[in-house]
């Protein structure tokens, strides 16, 4: 998500300081700028800087989009707002944004970015005037920007994994086959596939978010063949797995 959202901000004419934990290879950013502008009108010249130390970012408004990992995020929180004074977002799909930090607010966009969904939530109005800019370039690309509440997974990832969740304890729990929930889905909900959404996101991922999702509403379920699944190294898209294999 990291490089589409760069790819999203050079497209519209944005200057974008990139930082990584690992060096990060200019011809991947090139890459996803091509693919991200099949769907994206480029609307300006960006200009792209990769950083490899946190102390050079500057003064600039931050979008984090670490993995899922409250540790990991409260210090890049942490450590980029002692330097920069500017507004800090987070990308998070599962954490609320005031868990990561008092001052940090949310973007969180979706994969593809060309769904061109935005969930947003400002701590006070200071930072949501600081948004302006970036709220303007995404609502002149047609983008929904839906302002949410302060709790974890927001509304869209909180209604979908509770939603894998389910589908998943059919499984294991009443013992349904696979078969049987993709005829039901066939029917309904637009003839989506939930098993590609969880390959699609991963599987890694897809178990992390219902993990912290679960920590504040015991009510969700946590499927068992996610870990499982990991255990035989069966991650989804990223290695041309599917947790289909596991459900069967």
């Amino acid at each position: 998500m990291g490089r589409q959202i760069a790819a999203l901000f050079y497209l519209g004419g944005f200057e974008v300081n990139i930082w990584n934990d690992v060096p990060m290879v200019a011809r991947d950013l090139e890459r996803c700028i091509k693919l991200v502008a099949k769907n994206i009108p480029k609307t300006g010249e960006g200009k792209v800087n990769y950083l490899y130390d946190l102390e050079k970012l500057g003064h600039a408004i931050t979008i984090e989009a670490a993995l899922e990992d409250l540790t990991v995020k409260k210090k890049l929180y942490e450590t980029i707002s002692k330097k920069n004074e500017e507004s800090y977002f987070t990308n998070s799909s599962s954490y609320s944004p005031q868990e990561i930090g008092g001052k940090a607010g949310l973007l969180h966009f979706f994969n593809p970015i060309s769904i061109g969904l935005v969930e947003t939530w400002f701590p006070d109005n200071q930072i949501r005037v600081s948004a302006v800019g970036i709220l303007e370039y995404l609502s002149g690309l047609g983008f929904s920007l839906v302002e949410v509440k302060n709790n974890r997974g927001s509304v869209a990832n909180y209604l979908l994994f509770k939603e894998i969740s389910s589908v998943l304890e059919l499984i294991e729990k009443y013992g349904y086959k696979v078969e049987a929930v993709e005829k039901i889905y066939s029917k309904l909900y637009s003839g989506r596939n939930i098993f590609n959404i969880i390959d699609l996101v991963g599987v890694d991922i897809t178990r992390k978010i219902i993990m912290n999702l679960q920590e504040q509403d015991k009510s969700i379920y946590l499927p068992k063949c996610l870990e499982v699944a990991l255990q035989k190294n069966i991650l989804g898209k990223k290695n041309n797995s599917s947790i289909r294999q596991v459900c069967l």
